[in-house]
């Protein structure tokens, strides 16, 4: 039998309980388009030049740094928590309270 915990807290997911599975995927954004100055601009020195850096680097770490895909098995509890703060932006950052 298959036993699932919840990637958040470490608690053990029962069978009776739903399981919640997060993917997230995150990938590198490329340029938005054309930019009036890439007439000017010589685009085989570019590739060329990051050709050399990705040569200089381990391949794994490009790779990584271009696209990353994880998945998370989430409790009932930690799966709330998850959508109510995604991002896990701090609420108390929100409110603006003075350096006293």
């Amino acid at each position: 039998m298959i036993h699932y915990s919840c990637d958040r807290c470490k608690k053990p997911i029962h069978s009776n309980e739903f399981r919640h599975i997060v993917k997230i995927e995150v990938q590198t954004a490329l340029s938005d388009g054309p930019h009036p100055l890439d007439e000017e601009r010589d685009h085989l020195v570019e590739i060329e030049e990051i050709l050399s850096r990705m040569e200089e680097r381990d391949n794994e770490d490009v790779s990584e740094e271009l696209y990353q895909r994880k998945t998370f098995d989430l409790c009932p509890l930690c799966y709330q928590q998850y959508m109510r703060n995604p991002l896990a932006i701090e609420t108390a950052s929100q409110f603006g309270f003075s350096q006293n």
